[in-house]
């Protein structure tokens, strides 16, 4: 074969690649759902999660579908953990920069003293519906002390109108100065990224 029959079928070879209709990947949207990951602790209706929930263990729950966001690196989210007797409330309000994508209140359980809760219920929107809070749970690696740094993490499991299921999770860092252990409210983090996957 001659040097310009060669370099011809080359041509056309990497030209047929570069038509191929093969299938695209394309980044989730805000409004994205997925099924769940091998990450999450696995989640149904009738049997909730059977064991206390620990930091980068159990505290993230998979419902029929996964609502997903990825932080937008802005600290423009809100994160306010207040106790109440044996349980707590959390509130959260999370931001893509341009639209809240996910607004809860829920009421807790103690679950690990000062390190985790759980049973949550309450209410929820975000960017792709509204629903109901039936399980939830918020984690930390130690217990949470007064001026101390933290990592975080929470999980929602949510009941839409059509009966369908839906959890979310997020993970977050805590300034020493947004942890107030032994005050009226347990965190106050007015802004705070939250990465919601």
């Amino acid at each position: 074969m001659s040097f310009t029959r060669l370099v011809a079928s080359i041509l056309a070879i990497v030209a047929l690649q570069a038509c191929d209709d093969g299938e695209t990947t394309t980044a989730p949207g805000p409004d994205a759902s997925t099924t769940p990951s091998s990450t999450l602790t696995p989640w149904s209706s009738g049997s909730g999660t059977g064991s206390v929930p620990t930091y980068d263990k159990s505290c993230r729950f998979g419902a029929d579908t996964v609502f997903e966001v990825a932080s937008n690196g802005a600290s423009d989210d809100a994160l306010m953990l207040a106790p109440d007797g044996a349980g707590a409330t959390l509130t959260l309000s999370v931001s893509d920069g341009t639209l809240t994508v996910l607004d809860a209140t829920v009421a807790l359980d103690r679950g690990l003293a000062d390190k985790s809760w759980r049973n949550g219920s309450g209410t929820a929107t975000w960017s792709s519906g509204m629903g109901t809070v039936v399980d939830g749970a918020i984690c930390f690696p130690d217990r949470l002390s007064a001026g101390v740094a933290t990592q975080g993490e929470f999980t929602l499991v949510m009941r839409s109108a059509d009966g369908s299921y839906h959890s979310v999770s997020g993970g977050f860092s805590l300034t020493a100065a947004q942890v107030l252990v032994g005050a009226a409210e347990t965190i106050t983090a007015s802004a705070v990224d939250i990465d919601l996957r």
